[in-house]
């Protein structure tokens, strides 16, 4: 599982409850998550988790253990992820994020999640759902 908010999106643009969050959900699954992340430091990171401040989200997205990308759904992000075939669990923060993560659920190959609504049981379902569902 690939997790980037972009480059635009900062670590400070998330709480630590959110992250907090992200993190418990990320435990509990079976697969290995690549978490960018700018900042060096996350308290309590679970093992099957790697971070790093810039990765090649192509190359990442382009390699076939890749399940699921967990975006903000930026047109880049979208774009490459579609091109590789890699489903998404979008998370739009600002700008057209939303429309695009919106189109992309009309398409039939990604999930919306609300950053401000988004529960540990929610986001562990949406991830299990896009990785296990066969559409």
């Amino acid at each position: 599982i690939f997790f980037s908010l972009g480059s635009n999106v900062k670590s400070s643009f998330i709480s630590d409850e959110k992250l907090k969050l992200i993190l418990s959900t990320f435990s509990k699954l079976k697969q290995r998550v690549i978490m960018k992340w700018d900042s060096e430091l996350i308290n309590e990171k679970p093992e099957n988790v790697l971070t790093g401040n810039w990765l090649p989200q192509d190359d990442i997205l382009a390699h076939p253990n890749i399940k699921l990308f967990i975006s903000h759904g930026g047109l880049g992000s979208i774009v490459e992820s579609k091109y590789h075939g890699v489903p998404i669990v979008g998370i739009p923060m600002f700008a057209d994020q939303d429309v695009n993560v919106n189109e992309i659920v009309k398409e039939g190959w990604a999930i919306k999640l609300d950053i401000n609504s988004i529960t540990e049981e929610l986001l562990y379902w949406a991830i299990n759902e896009a990785i296990y569902n066969d559409k």
